[in-house]
């Protein structure tokens, strides 16, 4: 099947990020109907930035600088709180719609690669925590955006490329991606990491490894230059607070209900069959790997 063509594949990404992302803006506020409780937490976080507050350093919270920081920069531009929520939101698009539309380009045909595009700029604007209600709401917008980058650092490890590799360029961006991830939400960081790492290494071999490890200690540098050593030690202890705590201290259900449950014993099997068919396609590593994600 046909490439998709890059221009073309851009002005549409844009015009989808102006209207699913920009419409929101002319309603003249954020109008939320669900998750109150999970928005005056952010809120809380949000004025604390305001004030010059750092996370972890000065408040705990297990979440990453990167799940606020862009609400935080419009905020500090003189924008409200919900228009800089809207706001931060479609910046996060912004940032990922020249990345997105690299990997479709050079990993899809065209159909895969505007349905890998739209979902996943769409997960980065969304007002939606993804439940089947209707519902506006702001709750776990993290999440949204941890799924949004991580599909990107899959697509890039995992498929092959339609043309001539890249292996320090692609690497990076992984890199780049799970430092991200990293200051996002530990836990897609935790959970995506060691296939990733198996695939760029059966991939790219070293290159590929040294330029995600380059990428990920760049973003790493950047975050200690400003927010200091201290930062890091502080964030790992808000993360061990929570594994310790008898509130939450783990995420989701138990491993034998994701394999074998009735909820989830659909997506299992097609995880397996999938994961068996590319091996015998002759890809073994990449079969194991994606064993391995699932």
């Amino acid at each position: 099947m046909s490439r998709p063509n890059p221009f073309a594949m851009t002005v549409i990404f844009l015009l989808f990020l102006a209207g699913f992302g920009g419409l929101p803006l002319l309603t003249g506020g954020l109008f939320l109907d669900t998750h109150e409780g999970d928005t005056y937490h952010l809120l809380d976080i949000l004025l604390r930035l305001e004030r010059g507050l750092v996370p972890h350093l000065d408040f705990p919270t297990p979440l990453g600088i990167v799940a606020f920081l862009p609400f935080q920069l419009f905020m500090e531009l003189g924008e409200s709180a919900g228009r800089a929520i809207m706001l931060g939101q479609l910046m996060v698009g912004a940032i990922l719609l020249p990345l997105v539309v690299y990997a479709a380009v050079t990993r899809m045909s065209r159909i895969v690669g505007y349905f890998f595009g739209l979902v996943t700029l769409g997960l980065s604007v969304a007002l939606s925590f993804g439940g089947s209600t209707a519902m506006a709401t702001i709750s776990m917008h993290y999440n949204r955006w941890g799924w949004a980058i991580g599909f990107l650092a899959l697509a890039l490890a995992f498929l092959p490329s339609r043309g001539a590799e890249r292996p320090r360029f692609d690497g990076a961006i992984i890199g780049i991606c799970g430092a991200v991830l990293a200051l996002l939400k530990i836990t897609y960081f935790v959970a995506l990491a060691p296939a990733v790492f198996v695939a760029v290494v059966y991939r790219w071999k070293r290159p590929g490894v040294l330029a995600a490890a380059a990428g990920g200690i760049a973003v790493a540098l950047i975050a200690t230059v400003f927010y200091g050593l201290p930062f890091w030690g502080a964030y790992l202890g808000d993360l061990a607070t929570v594994t310790r705590s008898e509130v939450r201290p783990f995420v989701g259900v138990p491993l034998n209900d994701v394999l074998a449950g009735p909820r989830f014993l659909g997506f299992t099997v097609l995880a397996v069959a999938g994961a068996l068919m590319v091996r015998r396609a002759g890809e073994e590593v990449l079969g194991s790997a994606m064993l391995l994600l699932a």
